[in-house]
C-alpha cells in the first residue's frame, strides 16, 4: 500500500495517508543527550545549555532528596555541573548521558559527607525519633531513688544553706 500526502484545506499542512488514516508528519526528534554531550565537547555552548534545561530540576530534585538540606543541595548541584564541564574533554557515550550525570552527582554526595562527616551527628541523617529513640536506649539512667539520696546529702552539706533540705537551691555539680 503507497502512503499519499494530503493537504488539510484551511491550513495548508501537509498530512501523510497510510492504511486510511491521516496524521501529521513527525517532528525532528530532540538531539540525545549524549549527542549534545560530544558537541558541548566540540564547543557548541547551546548545546551545553539545553542539556543543563532539560536536566537541572530533576537533578536537583535528585540531591534535595538525598541531603535534606537545601543549602547543602545548592553546593552539591553546582559542584556537578562543574564535573560535568571538566570531564566534557574525557566524555565518551558509552551509556545514557543521564547514567553518567547521576554517576557524577552521587559521587559528588558520597564526597560531601565525607569532607563533612565530623560535622554530623546521627540525628541529621536518620528521623529524629529514630535517632532520639537510639541514644536513650544506651543510656543507663540512675534509679529516681538514688537521685534523691543524691540531692539529699548534698543538701546535708551544702555550704550555702545547712537549715533544712527544701530550701537549698544550688544544684549538686
Amino acid at each position: 500500500m503507497v502512503a499519499s500526502v494530503q493537504t488539510i484545506p484551511q491550513m495548508n499542512l501537509p498530512l501523510s495517508c497510510g492504511a486510511g488514516v491521516a496524521y501529521a508528519r513527525a517532528m525532528d526528534p530532540a538531539p540525545e543527550d549524549s549527542a549534545l554531550m560530544l558537541r558541548y565537547k566540540d564547543g557548541d555552548i547551546a548545546a551545553f545549555e539545553t542539556l543543563y534545561r532539560r536536566h537541572n530540576d530533576p537533578l536537583y530534585r535528585y540531591l534535595l532528596r538525598l541531603c535534606r538540606h537545601p543549602d547543602n543541595a545548592d553546593d552539591i548541584f553546582q559542584e556537578v555541573w562543574g564535573k560535568i564541564i571538566k570531564a566534557a574533554d574525557r566524555y565518551r557515550p558509552t551509556a545514557k548521558f543521564t547514567t553518567f550525570l547521576y554517576k557524577v552527582a552521587h559521587n559528588c554526595f558520597i564526597d560531601h559527607i565525607r569532607r563533612n562527616k565530623r560535622h554530623t551527628h546521627p540525628g541529621n541523617i536518620e528521623p529524629e525519633n529514630q535517632a532520639r529513640s537510639r541514644v536513650i536506649s544506651r543510656i543507663s539512667w540512675p534509679s529516681e531513688a538514688s537521685l534523691e539520696n543524691a540531692w539529699k546529702s548534698h543538701c546535708r552539706t551544702c555550704p550555702t544553706n545547712n537549715a533544712m533540705y527544701s530550701s537549698c537551691t544550688r544544684r549538686p555539680d
